[in-house]
């Protein structure tokens, strides 16, 4: 088969290699797409991977394609399934892996770092490492799956909340991908940080509500005028589902034209008193459980309250389920903070 080789630092070549020998429990697959990673750009400038590199060795780790043989004791894979596979295959044995901690593996085999990758017509995967994929995924899109996966490990820790505004530093493809899968976390407002002119605009298109060149711009500064609602009362988070449009204002300007007829029209129902500073119930409270399964269910809701042609029937199904969680019990509990507050 032909195959990309690492030969050293600037020195790959496209060669004929053997194809290697199935083990029981593993997968050969045919390599329909790979992509370029950071650290395949690292290996070929002769830095290394994540872990170390000894060539000869065929670089590329993040890849889709069919199956084209299994091993005698592969029962999950057949031939011809579509598939794309997790590079990294940890020991399960060592301190850290009996720990939870598999990313400090000191005998982690990584496929395109230690072991031979995708720059070929075909790889070889222990079958815990490969996944099916969907007919409705392309192989390029499938091809996506690691980079995709790392980035939604990410957006997981960042636990980003309806309202929340997020700045990505950097706009290379991790940049861009964690911008996009912010927005979809719920995120109001996503700034990026990126020196390249084509990136920035890049991002706009992908969504991002700002960009900023910190080569030339105080990041800090910049978002300090972003404002965004106040959101300690906790009333701020709701608004999101309704009008996103909110979102783009610079919400204490009181110049803004679109504003002040806001604040005209929300002024008749709501009173800002921001310097009461109510806070929200203790999240193991009884009414700071409940008031997070309301925000789970704002989130599920929102879509389709938005998205709807029956906005009405929609509408009173999420109240009704709101109230059925004892939604008046937060009500109650910041009735007696606004009390004491204004005491």
């Amino acid at each position: 088969m032909k195959a990309a080789v690492y030969h050293g630092k600037h020195d790959l070549r496209v060669e004929e290699v053997p194809e290697k020998e199935l083990k029981d429990n593993e997968v050969m697959i045919q390599v329909k797409y790979c992509g370029v990673c950071g650290t395949d750009i690292h290996i070929f400038n002769g830095d290394g991977g994540s872990s170390a590199v000894t060539p000869p060795l065929i670089p590329g780790h993040e890849f889709s394609g069919v199956v084209a043989k299994v091993g005698s004791g592969v029962t999950k894979f057949k031939v011809g399934d579509r598939v794309s596979g997790d590079p990294n295959d940890m020991c399960g044995e060592c301190y850290f892996c009996k720990n939870a901690k598999q990313h400090f593996c000191t005998n982690n085999i990584g496929v395109g770092t230690t072991v031979d990758g995708g720059f070929a017509e075909y790889v070889v995967m222990r079958e815990k490492q490969v996944y099916k994929f969907s007919d409705s995924l392309s192989f390029i899109e499938a091809a996506m799956a690691e980079p995709i996966s790392c980035c939604l490990h990410g957006i997981d820790l960042c636990n980003i909340k309806y309202g929340d505004t997020v700045l990505v530093m950097g706009g290379g493809p991790i940049g861009m991908i964690m911008l996009q899968l912010a927005k979809n976390a719920g995120a109001s407002k996503v700034i990026l940080s990126e020196p390249v002119e084509e990136k920035r605009e890049l991002a706009l298109k992908l969504g991002a509500k700002k960009v900023i060149n910190p080569l030339e711009e105080d990041v800090k500064d910049k978002n300090a005028d972003w404002g965004g609602v106040a959101s300690s009362n906790g009333l701020g988070e709701y608004w999101i589902a309704c009008n996103e449009l909110l979102w783009n204002l610079p919400w204490w300007n009181d110049q803004d034209e679109r504003m002040n007829k806001f604040n005209e029209q929300f002024g008749k129902y709501v009173e800002f008193r921001p310097e009461l500073d109510i806070q929200d119930p203790s999240p193991e409270s009884e009414e700071g459980i409940i008031r997070q399964k309301a925000f789970s269910l704002l989130q599920q809701y929102s879509v389709k309250m938005i998205f709807t042609e029956d906005f009405e029937s929609v509408y009173q199904e999420f109240i009704q389920k709101i109230d059925e969680l004892g939604m008046n019990k937060v009500e109650a509990y910041w009735t007696e903070e606004y009390k004491n507050k204004t005491k």
